[in-house]
């Protein structure tokens, strides 16, 4: 009669290995994940910020100066502006008036790549954000 014996056999141990490693491989799928999502909320909220300013600056502007504005500078690249995170974001906007009304909508964007480049004269963007305002013209012109 042979003893009984007691441990794992190499076969459990293999299986008991790669079942670990194959959870530590989902952890550290799931950190770069929340990495990269935590860098995008970060640039969301810098760039939000960002076009919060340009539009306090445009809405304390009366409706028929941001007519004369829009004139003289023409919708499309404002600027970039270079955040604390050292990403370059390119700030766009349009001012048009609302068809028979006496209403203006401002549209303020905002937009950046990954890579933290801009190409000013052909920009493509990884993400964007917008706001948008209507400011009444009570000078009627």
């Amino acid at each position: 009669m042979r003893k009984k014996q007691h441990g794992f056999t190499l076969i459990e141990l293999l299986i008991g290995m790669g079942v670990t490693l194959m959870g530590m491989a989902g952890l550290i799928a799931m950190h770069g994940s929340m990495t990269s999502g935590n860098r995008d909320a970060y640039h969301i909220r810098e760039s939000s910020t960002t076009v919060e300013d340009l539009v306090e600056q445009l809405r304390a502007i009366p409706g028929s100066k941001l007519m004369e504005i829009k004139n003289v500078k023409g919708d499309g690249l404002i600027d970039t502006v270079i955040g604390q995170s050292g990403m370059t974001y390119a700030r766009y906007w349009t001012i048009e008036r609302v068809p028979n009304t006496t209403l203006i909508k401002v549209k303020v964007e905002i937009g950046w790549n990954r890579s933290g480049e801009i190409n000013t004269q052909n920009p493509e963007f990884d993400k964007l954000v917008f706001f948008e305002f209507l400011k009444d013209d009570y000078n009627g012109g």
